[in-house]
């Protein structure tokens, strides 16, 4: 494999552009069916939502792209159509054609606040070192004037935010998202577990959109565990944002002119070399804050070798090698404990969510299946055997919630064999039917 030739901010840039940096673009209302086209010369297509909220298959992606694209040029003056076009050629894989869209709409409605988030966004996530900061904070600062009721502005000036060290905008950001209802209460409800579960000065890395705005929201606009740390593992490619974690207390030992001469490796991004260093910085410290990967986050993206300890929506990282109350790597005790007293989660079954448009939020909502799962078979196959069925029960009926009937059915069966003779077995079954 040969070596990165972009440069470490614009190629971490572009590797977090489909999840951190994904914002949907246009002036969004209520989603329409995904299966649902334009049925006119002057019908409008379906609305493209953010991944925030909604994942459609790539192929559909498509099909809304060549729609959005007709639309468009039946109706040229139409600034948004452009920006809808563009959201859909992104998420069906064009980004250059997408960026292109972004780019007209722009120049076409320079006064218009979604055409200015648009291209903004677009040059936060793909130009890196090689953009002009202050002038995209100032074009979104702008937008955010225009209209201060767009939430799609505040998704990228947080991060212009954070990069002129704004920490007034930046917070402001969080708190209009949060204010105009575009964080839904369950995904609050999921920060909010995120943060409470974890110890006192712990460091979480997450992934994307919805394990890393929520929390950092929850911390700026309700003081909720301000003294976790949440650092975005795409993010932390890039020098500026290295430097930004290392000066809010997060223990990395490169002083300005050190992390100047990061870069990425062939078989090693930046963000991989920095992880491996915070937790060498943590091993060296007597008291050592407890560093955790959210479970959001893929595999392949965690890159501190050596035993985890999963504990509800978070793993802990074992720096030591041992890993005292867990049994495999699950810590059940921990586990049970969070669902008892801490975690949020009868949120996930609210009929009033639109669940359709939530689809990426609801995704979220199932990670908390496996995890009731395992309190419940972990305590039936204790000696001496506790009580799971609760716990079993509660998976079963969020499973069957979200659309999940077959995981439901799967857990029934491993239920059936641990516990044929409970009492909550025949209302499950009743769930799946």
């Amino acid at each position: 494999m040969k070596p990165w030739k972009t440069s470490p901010d614009r190629a971490s840039i572009l590797l977090a552009a489909a999840l951190l940096l994904a914002p949907a673009l246009a002036c969004k209302g209520r989603s329409q069916e995904p299966g649902t086209g334009a049925s006119s010369r002057d019908a409008r297509p379906a609305e493209i939502l953010s991944w925030r909220h909604q994942m459609l298959a790539k192929e559909r992606y498509a099909q809304l792209a060549g729609e959005w694209e007709s639309y468009s040029r039946n109706h040229p003056e139409d600034v948004r159509a452009l920006i809808e076009w563009g959201d859909a050629l992104r998420y069906s894989g064009g980004r250059d054609a997408a960026i292109e869209k972004y780019r007209r709409a722009y120049e076409s409605g320079k006064d218009d606040p979604a055409a200015i988030a648009a291209f903004m966004a677009s040059e936060v996530a793909n130009r890196g070192a090689e953009l002009d900061w202050a002038h995209s904070h100032q074009e979104l600062l702008r937008a955010a004037r225009l209209d201060p009721d767009l939430p799609d502005t505040y998704y990228t000036l947080w991060l212009t935010s954070l990069h002129e060290r704004d920490p007034k905008s930046a917070a402001v950001s969080l708190r209009r998202v949060v204010e105009l209802g575009d964080m839904p209460q369950p995904l609050l409800d999921y920060a909010f577990d995120m943060l409470a579960g974890a110890p006192r000065g712990a460091i979480i890395f997450t992934n994307g959109d919805n394990d890393t705005y929520p929390p950092n929201a929850l911390q700026a606009v309700e003081g909720i565990r301000s003294d976790v740390r949440i650092v975005n593992i795409s993010l932390l490619n890039t020098t500026w944002y290295i430097r930004l974690m290392r000066d809010s207390g997060v223990p990395i030992d490169l002083d300005d002119a050190a992390v100047d001469t990061l870069e990425h490796r062939p078989n090693e991004l930046i963000s991989a070399q920095v992880q491996k260093r915070i937790l060498e910085k943590l091993r060296a410290e007597a008291s050592a804050p407890p560093l955790f990967y959210s479970i959001t986050v893929p595999e392949e993206n965690r890159s501190i070798p050596g035993p985890r300890v999963l504990e509800g929506l978070l793993e802990r990282v074992v720096a030591d090698g041992s890993s005292p109350g867990a049994t495999g790597g699950f810590d059940l005790d921990r586990t049970r404990e969070l669902f008892d007293t801490v975690y949020r989660i009868d949120g996930f079954m609210d009929r009033a969510i639109d669940w359709n448009r939530e689809s990426s939020v609801a995704r979220l909502a199932l990670n908390f299946v496996p995890l009731l799962s395992r309190v419940g078979t972990g305590l039936l196959e204790r000696s001496p055997r506790e009580d799971g069925s609760s716990y079993l029960e509660r998976a079963v009926r969020l499973a069957v919630f979200l659309g999940e009937k077959e995981q439901a059915a799967k857990l029934i069966e491993e239920w059936q064999g641990l516990d044929p003779g409970s009492t909550s077995l025949e209302e499950a079954r009743r769930l799946v039917q």
